[in-house]
């Protein structure tokens, strides 16, 4: 009993203080994620190109399989699956690992969907991601402090759940 009473006046007198850090996190986050050089819709050619030249995954079947199988490298790319809550594969991620700074999410049958950038110490800690359409209109963003702690925004700005 005398434990109990100990763990709970520590996680109480405590709570305040990751509060604060949590603050803080999002505080550092809002302003490295939403900073000065923050493109909220990229119109560039160099960005059309990219879209041009990753439009349709001409190894489809076979990354669409390999990602469903759980594997994380397939003929020299990072794979990813992306599943519903009744782990059916819905969509896919392909990270060339010519250029680990794009990642690029591709529906079931190929068709590039969204474009992520990844800025700062990628794949070091911390790093932030910039998501968009491939009409590139920003839809999200997030901030890895590490492994466990991440702030996601989205296209408004604000934190998201």
């Amino acid at each position: 009993m005398l434990k109990n009473i100990f763990i709970f006046l520590f996680l109480f007198c405590v709570n305040p203080v990751f509060a604060n850090i949590s603050n803080e996190y999002v505080n550092i986050a809002k302003t490295e994620v939403l900073n000065n050089d923050f493109v909220r819709n990229f119109e560039s050619q160099e960005f059309k190109d990219i879209v041009a030249k990753h439009k349709k995954d001409n190894n489809y079947l076979e990354n669409y399989y390999a990602a469903q199988s759980g594997y994380k490298y397939f003929k020299n790319n990072n794979l990813s699956g992306i599943f519903t809550k009744m782990d059916i594969m819905y969509m896919y991620t392909l990270q060339e690992r010519s250029n680990l700074r794009v990642i690029y999410y591709y529906d079931i049958f190929g068709n590039l969907k969204d474009i992520e950038f990844l800025y700062g110490n990628y794949p070091a800690y911390p790093y932030f991601s910039r998501k968009y359409t491939i009409r590139g209109k920003f839809k999200s963003a997030a901030y890895y402090f590490n492994k466990n702690d991440v702030v996601n925004f989205d296209k408004s700005g604000n934190i998201r759940q």
